[in-house]
């Protein structure tokens, strides 16, 4: 029996890039840095932020690379709700799970500080549990923050459908060995999921929905 869902952030439930591209182009430029376009940056997402900043600043020296780190940290962590907004659709989700008694989780590579603000501006009635990138402890595809949110919410794999939109959440996913599911309208192709064979994959957030209620509920 499914009792919690858990979810990725970035992607999966929020659509933060404009804001995450925001900041890398201010840092880019202060440093001197090439540009690079949303669509380098959105390829970059998903295994937290010195592993972002490395791809996009791919040319820079070392010591470049530092300063740009600082300075998108902290035009980021000042501002990072301009833009970003759940997926339309994903609150009427969330409250349907909701409604339903099932608990919600979310498991991030972003920050445990930056995920308490995304948490606490968008989703604080719907969420019980979550955990972010904390230093010093690995960050998926380990699975360790999605075990860590798992005994959060008191249930265990048996019991939960973890979603994502990436290959670190996937093999974070068969690591637990739970049931889960990818979407492709976040920040991965849909050719880069099917590589690593997830249990399902849907398009959009009605789908999504329509996948939760035909394996919680058995619903046509």
């Amino acid at each position: 029996m499914i009792k919690a869902v858990i979810f990725d952030l970035d992607g999966t439930i929020l659509y933060s890039l404009p804001d995450i591209y925001q900041a890398i182009q201010v840092a880019l430029l202060k440093h001197h840095c090439d540009a690079v376009t949303i669509d380098a940056v959105k390829d970059a997402l998903g295994s937290g932020v010195h592993h972002l900043i490395d791809k996009v600043t791919h040319a820079c020296s070392l010591e470049t690379k530092k300063e740009v780190l600082k300075t998108y940290e902290t035009y980021y962590t000042s501002s990072p709700t301009r833009y970003s907004k759940p997926y339309d659709g994903i609150i009427e989700l969330l409250h349907m799970l909701k409604h339903h008694h099932i608990k919600i989780g979310v498991a991030s590579n972003k920050s445990q500080a930056l995920v308490e603000i995304m948490i606490n501006t968008y989703f604080k009635a719907y969420v019980d549990a979550y955990r972010g990138d904390i230093f010093g402890k690995p960050k998926k595809p380990n699975p360790e923050m999605l075990i860590d949110v798992m005994h959060q919410l008191s249930v265990s794999k048996e019991e939960i459908i973890y979603i994502g939109d990436s290959e670190q959440d996937i093999l974070a996913a068969k690591e637990i060995g739970c049931q889960h599911i990818m979407v492709s309208y976040g920040y991965r192709h849909i050719n880069t999921l099917k590589q690593y064979h997830p249990d399902d994959i849907v398009h959009s957030v009605k789908t999504l929905k329509e996948s939760l209620e035909r394996i919680m509920y058995g619903s046509n």
